[in-house]
């Protein structure tokens, strides 16, 4: 019946059945309601929306009158105060949910530091053994045991140009594993590896970026 053109509408046309608080959830993350009010009062908000829908739907459905008749017409929905959701958590949300950044990038608030080294789609064109220095956001860090039992990493930095491997040694890796989280932004300096034809850094060391 058309596009949805507000809130209320959406929770007045949509069967009960067919929403649960997960499936709501995922689309308030993903940005789905971003032009009828913000993520973080909506996130919030989850089961009062779900509460809405139910007793507006079921109304109809059934001919009862609805729990929220009181309220006058589908257009009184209010919702309660809550806490807004950071850029940053949206960006998470959005990756998690969808495979890529929709508002925006991790990154672009950090447009001096990444501008003054190389991205990492020009690290990738260099040569082995030479030294390197690029930014990025850390997407994943998998750890596993050498045969000695010391903790080492493969690490997934990613900029929007490319992304490339981080090797972090144990060493290296229990100095810096503070800053070697996911969804860290961070600028990495060590020597290019290629191996089988896919270049990764053999890390040296890695300091966080900070939004001036």
């Amino acid at each position: 019946h058309g596009p949805y053109t507000t809130l209320q509408e959406f929770f007045t046309r949509i069967h009960d059945r067919n929403l649960n608080k997960k499936s709501l959830e995922a689309l308030i993350c993903a940005g789905a309601f971003d032009s009828f009010d913000d993520r973080g009062q909506l996130y919030g908000n989850v089961d009062n929306l779900l509460a809405y829908n139910r007793e507006h739907v079921s109304g109809k459905e059934t001919g009862q009158d609805s729990l929220f008749g009181d309220m006058g017409s589908v257009s009184d929905l209010t919702l309660r105060p809550a806490e807004p959701v950071s850029a940053t958590q949206k960006l998470i949300w959005e990756k998690d949910l969808l495979g890529v950044y929709v508002s925006g990038h991790p990154l672009n608030d950090l447009k001096a530091e990444v501008d003054a080294r190389p991205r990492i789609a020009q690290v990738r064109a260099g040569y082995k053994g030479t030294t390197v220095v690029t930014t990025g956001l850390i997407e994943s860090v998998r750890e596993l045991l050498t045969k000695k039992g010391d903790k080492m990493a493969f690490i997934k930095l990613v900029d929007q140009s490319d992304s490339i491997e981080l090797t972090a040694f144990p060493e290296t890796y229990y100095e810096q594993r503070d800053i070697l989280q996911p969804g860290t932004c961070v600028a990495v300096k060590g020597k290019l590896d290629i191996r089988s034809g896919e270049p990764s850094i053999l890390l040296d060391r890695a300091k966080p970026l900070i939004p001036a």
